[in-house]
C-alpha cells in the first residue's frame, strides 16, 4: 500500500489541476485503509492535503476537504493530531464556506453541491476546534461565526447541516468572551432564542432545540447577564421536558415495529431514537455542569450584584453588555439562577427517573439481539450522562432536594440494584461514581437506617468489589467502602462489619497489580481505622503483621510505578508512602499501651 500512496501523495504537489484533484479523490477513497498503515504515512499524506484547502483552484480545495474529512472520521485521533497541526487550516475551512456562499460553480462551471461542502466543512471545523485551542482563536478572529450562523437561519431545511452548526457553536461557546460577544448581539441573541422557541415535531428537532440551550447557558453564563431570568425558565423546562420523555415505552414501539417494518422505515425510527438519546444526554450534561459551576460555598459572597437591563429593551427582549465581560467569574449569578430553576422543577427526581432496569434490559437486547452499535453507543453515553448529573446534584443539593435521608438512602439501593444488573464495564463505573457520591452524603448523616442498611447491602457491595475486573471501578468501590467503614467505626466500633472491612481493603491493598490501587486501598485501611475503638478490629485480623509485611512490597511498587501515574494517583501513593510505616508504628504502641 505505501508505494501507491507515495505516489498519489506525490501527485497533490503537481501543477496540473486534474492531477491534484484526482489525487485528493483517490486518497479519499483510501481511507479506511490507513488504519493499518504506519502512522508516519498518515502525518505525510495529512501534511501534503492540508496546503490544498488554500488552493488556486475551488474544485481541489472541495476534494481536499473531502479526503481531510475521510481520514479523520476512518482515523479517529490519529489523523486528527496531523490536521490540527496548522491551526491555519481553520482559516481555509472559513475561506472555502465563504467561496460556497458566494459562488454556485467552480471554476470548470461545474454546480457546487454546497450542502455537502458546507456539512463537510463544518464536521472538519469541529474536529479543528475540538482538538486545538489555537484553531478556536483563529475561528473567534475570522468571519465564521457569521457564516455559521446563516446556515441557522437560512431557508434551506436540510436540519444535519442545521445541527452541525449547533454542534460547533456548543464547542466553541465554552469559556468563549470573543464567541459570546458575537451570539450575544440582539440579532444574533434572537436567532438562538427564535431556535429554542420554535415546535418541534421530530427528536431531531427536539435535539437541535437542546444544543441550543446549551449554547445559550454557554453564553449568557460566560456574560454573566442577569436579566435573563425567562431564558433560564425556558432553557430548565426544555431540559427536564427532553430528559422526561420514556426512551423504553418508544424503544418498544421501534421492537414491535421491526417486525412489519421494511429496512429504510426502521432505519429511519433508529435514527429517531438516537437523537431522543442524544437530546437527553446533551439535556443531562449541561445541568451537571450547571450544577459544578456553584461549586464553592465560599464564593457566594463575592458574586455580583446584577445591572439593571437597559430601560429601552423592547419587552421579551435579552440585554446583554458587550462590554466589560469577565470569563474569570468563578460563580455566575445566571447559574444560580438557573440552579433554581432547576431544583423548583424536581430535577433530581425527573433524573432518577430517566434511566431504570428497562433501560438498562434495552441497553443489553440493542447489545445482544440488535447488534446496532451506533444506537448502543447512544445508550450508554445517555447513562453516563444521567449518573454524572446524579452523582453532581447529590454533591451540590441540601438535604430536603435530595427527597430528605430516606430519598438518600432509596437512591443508594437503586444505584447498587443496577450495578448487580449492569455488564458494561464503563457503565459500572459511572454506577459505582455516582454510589460513591450518595455514600459519601448518607455517612455525613446520622440515620437511623443507616445501620441496617449497611447490614443489609455490605456483603453485596464488597462482592462487587471482589469480582470487579476494572481497575477504576474497583477504585470507586474502595472509597465507597472507606465511606461506609468511617461511618460504623465512628458511631459503633463494635460492629462486626468492620472485620469484613478489613478483609476486603486489605485483600485489595495486596493484590492489586496497580500501584494506585493498591494505594486506594491502604488510605482507606488509615482512615477507617484511625481510631483506637478499632484496634480490636484490626488485633483480630493482625492487620499490623499482616502490613508490616506487606510494607516492603508496597515501596518496590512505588519504585517501579510511581512515575507512570498521572497527578490525582501519584498524589494518593505519596501519601500512603509517607503513612504507611507511622500508621504501622502508631498501631503496635497503641495496642501495647491498651494490651490488645
Amino acid at each position: 500500500m505505501s508505494g501507491g500512496i507515495k505516489h498519489w501523495i506525490e501527485k497533490l504537489s503537481s501543477e496540473s489541476t486534474d492531477e491534484r484533484r484526482c489525487a485528493c479523490e483517490t486518497i479519499a477513497g483510501l481511507s479506511d485503509q490507513f488504519a493499518l498503515a504506519p502512522e508516519s504515512l498518515l502525518n505525510d499524506v495529512i501534511s501534503a492535503l492540508r496546503p490544498l484547502l488554500r488552493d488556486n483552484s475551488l474544485s481541489v480545495q472541495i476534494s481536499a476537504l473531502g479526503a481531510l474529512r475521510n481520514l479523520c472520521t476512518d482515523n479517529g485521533d490519529a489523523a486528527r493530531k496531523w490536521v490540527v497541526a496548522d491551526p491555519l487550516t481553520v482559516a481555509a475551512v472559513i475561506n472555502l464556506l465563504t467561496a460556497c456562499q458566494e459562488n454556485n460553480e467552480d471554476e470548470n462551471g461545474v454546480p457546487l453541491g454546497k450542502n455537502s461542502i458546507q456539512l463537510e466543512s463544518i464536521h472538519l471545523l469541529i474536529d479543528l476546534c475540538g482538538n486545538c485551542e489555537e484553531a478556536v482563536r483563529i475561528f473567534n478572529q475570522s468571519d465564521g461565526a457569521k457564516i455559521v450562523l446563516s446556515l441557522l437561519t437560512g431557508i434551506d431545511d436540510n436540519f444535519q447541516l442545521k445541527i452541525a452548526a449547533v454542534e460547533l457553536f456548543q464547542i466553541l461557546s465554552e469559556n468563549n468572551c470573543d464567541l459570546a460577544k458575537t451570539l450575544s448581539i440582539s440579532e444574533n441573541l434572537h436567532c438562538l432564542l427564535g431556535a429554542i422557541q420554535s415546535p418541534h415535531l421530530s427528536f431531531e428537532q427536539l435535539y437541535m432545540k437542546i444544543v441550543t440551550c446549551s449554547i445559550l447557558y454557554n453564553v449568557l453564563q460566560t456574560t454573566n447577564d442577569c436579566g435573563a431570568s425567562e431564558v433560564m425558565g425556558m432553557i430548565a423546562q426544555l431540559f427536564l421536558a427532553a430528559v422526561e420523555i420514556d426512551f423504553c415505552s418508544a424503544f418498544e414501539e421501534l421492537v414491535t415495529a421491526s417486525k412489519d417494518t421494511k429496512d429504510h422505515e426502521l432505519k429511519t425510527k433508529v435514527e429517531e431514537l438516537k437523537f431522543l438519546l442524544k437530546s437527553q444526554q446533551v439535556a443531562l450534561e449541561t445541568v451537571a455542569n450547571i450544577f459544578t459551576v456553584t461549586d464553592s460555598d465560599d464564593e457566594w459572597d463575592d458574586v455580583e450584584s446584577c445591572e439593571e437591563t437597559d430601560s429601552e429593551a423592547t419587552k421579551g427582549d435579552v440585554v446583554l453588555k458587550d462590554s466589560d465581560m469577565d470569563c474569570e467569574k468563578s460563580l455566575s449569578t445566571l447559574s444560580t439562577m438557573l440552579v433554581s430553576e432547576l431544583t423548583s422543577r424536581d430535577a433530581v427526581t425527573k433524573v432518577l427517573a430517566c434511566f431504570n432496569l428497562k433501560d438498562l434490559m434495552a441497553l443489553e437486547f440493542v447489545k445482544n439481539c440488535m447488534c446496532n452499535e451506533p444506537l448502543l453507543l447512544c445508550l450508554r453515553r445517555k447513562f453516563q450522562a444521567m449518573l454524572g448529573c446524579l452523582s453532581n446534584l447529590v454533591f451540590h443539593l441540601e438535604l430536603d432536594k435530595l427527597g430528605g435521608e430516606d430519598g438518600l438512602v432509596n437512591l443508594f439501593e437503586w444505584l447498587l440494584c443496577l450495578a448487580n444488573e449492569s455488564e458494561s464495564k464503563s457503565i459500572l463505573f459511572d454506577i459505582t461514581g455516582a454510589m460513591n457520591s450518595t455514600v459519601r452524603k448518607i455517612a455525613s448523616l446520622n440515620h437511623p437506617r443507616l445501620l441496617e442498611m449497611y447490614n443489609t447491602h455490605l456483603t453485596s457491595l464488597l462482592n462487587l468489589g471482589r469480582n470487579c475486573s476494572d481497575c477504576l471501578t474497583q477504585a470507586n468501590v474502595v472509597r465507597t467502602i472507606s465511606s461506609i467503614g468511617c461511618s460504623i467505626a465512628k458511631s459503633n466500633p463494635a460492629e462486626p462489619q468492620l472485620l469484613m472491612i478489613a478483609e476486603f481493603l486489605f485483600r485489595v491493598a495486596s493484590e492489586a497489580e496497580l500501584l494506585w490501587i493498591s494505594a486506594e486501598a491502604l488510605d482507606a485501611i488509615f482512615d477507617v481505622f484511625a481510631e483506637d475503638d478499632t484496634n480490636h478490629v484490626l488485633h483480630k485480623f493482625q492487620m499490623v503483621e499482616k502490613m508490616q509485611r506487606l510494607l516492603p512490597n508496597f515501596l518496590q511498587k512505588c519504585r517501579e510505578q510511581k512515575k507512570s501515574c498521572n497527578g490525582e494517583q501519584r498524589l494518593i501513593v505519596s501519601t500512603v508512602q509517607s503513612n504507611f510505616a507511622r500508621f504501622i508504628s502508631y498501631k503496635k504502641s497503641s495496642c501495647v499501651d491498651k494490651k490488645i
